[in-house]
């Protein structure tokens, strides 16, 4: 499992989308969204699903799909089968079954002997996973989460009713250092990228699988062909000048953007100090990125809220025991905040965990 699967997300190859609202959008207010809360048979019987519709009753922006309709539809279509990545079909059937714009699922895993629940939100024009994250479900923590996932869903919902024009996602970077002192870069520098390009109106982020699949729906579909609507891959490769001595731990960082029938892109840097990777990503990759898009604006997303919202995400990998993604998250963070002591103890507890967990013994 990787970081985007919590949300923000860590690790994959950069596909961009146009995405527009529905037609039956347009015949309502143009900022309310239509919603179906799809709910596990176990998380419903549990209360979830009333709580969560109460939760969100009052939402002005928000517009609810009957709960009998949505039995109807998943008589057709079961829930796990809109989970995963190459999920956009089953997606984009509930939404049209339903006449939703959005949908928010949520299903029940068990993990170490607790239960937490897999939040999914998703918007219904061609099945892109928005958001995803994994949130402690036992007794005594649910009204948290309703409450979280009640954020959650009204925040995804004045994205989409504010335009969702790209789907971006970012490829593992490769290194071609000789040892393996530096391989959680693969992961933390492009997570850097990944929380800023978020920062900007109109992008969402997915894995390449995804990104593929939706792909494929549009071309089965029929859909109009736009330049908007070709994929934009983005790939990275990072070398350390003296990564045995480490007399010298100076980076050298290339980032290529490419574009079918369009000359690629290239923005790279020599002698680049580790302090420096997090600025030169944020400010000099994601410009040419969002040039390539035809963007003008600059990212908005604060140093401040990409490090509070990829902490979120480190947080839902450790509920779930996967210490490996939650340290590159954390490692990411550390590129942003270099001299936080906070983030230093954050990454050294998890790569604790991470080794109790991959030495650790069977019982007896």
């Amino acid at each position: 499992m990787r970081p985007i699967e919590a949300g923000l997300i860590c690790a994959w190859a950069l596909v961009v989308l146009s995405l527009t609202g529905t037609a039956d959008a347009e015949e309502r207010p143009p900022a309310q969204q239509r919603w179906a809360i799809l709910v596990s048979p176990d998380l419903e019987n549990a209360g979830w699903s009333d709580l969560l519709t109460v939760r969100l009753s009052g939402a002005k922006d928000i517009a609810l799909v009957e709960r009998q309709q949505i039995h109807k539809a998943l008589g057709e279509i079961q829930l796990s089968e809109a989970i995963g990545a190459d999920a956009a079909s089953a997606r984009l059937k509930l939404g049209r079954l339903l006449g939703a714009d959005a949908l928010a699922i949520l299903s029940q895993k068990e993990q170490d002997g607790k239960n937490y629940c897999h939040l999914i939100l998703c918007e219904c024009r061609h099945g892109a996973r928005l958001w995803q994250e994994y949130l402690p479900a036992a007794k005594d923590q649910t009204e948290a989460a309703i409450a979280a996932i009640g954020d959650r869903v009204q925040t995804a919902s004045t994205r989409i009713s504010l335009g969702i024009r790209y789907v971006v996602g970012v490829a593992p970077f490769v290194s071609q250092t000789l040892v393996h002192d530096y391989d959680h870069l693969q992961e933390s520098l492009p997570a850097a990228l990944e929380a800023t390009l978020l920062g900007t109106p109109g992008i969402a982020v997915v894995e390449v699988r995804e990104a593929q699949a939706i792909a494929r729906e549009a071309t089965i579909r029929g859909q109009e062909t736009t330049q908007r609507s070709v994929p934009l891959f983005v790939e990275g490769s990072f070398r350390i000048q003296d990564a045995v001595a480490k007399k010298n731990e100076a980076l050298t960082l290339s980032v290529r953007i490419l574009r079918q029938g369009e000359q690629e892109r290239v923005v790279s840097r020599e002698d680049l100090a580790l302090t420096e990777a997090a600025r030169f990503l944020r400010e000099d990759v994601a410009s040419q990125v969002l040039a390539a898009l035809g963007e003008k604006d600059k990212p908005s997303l604060s140093a401040e809220k990409q490090i509070e919202l990829m902490a979120a995400q480190a947080l839902s990998f450790g509920h779930l025991g996967d210490w490996k993604h939650a340290a590159g998250l954390r490692e990411a963070i550390l590129l942003l905040a270099p001299d936080s002591a906070r983030a230093r103890l954050d990454v050294i507890t998890d790569y604790c965990r991470l080794v109790e967990a991959k030495f650790s013994l069977p019982p007896g």
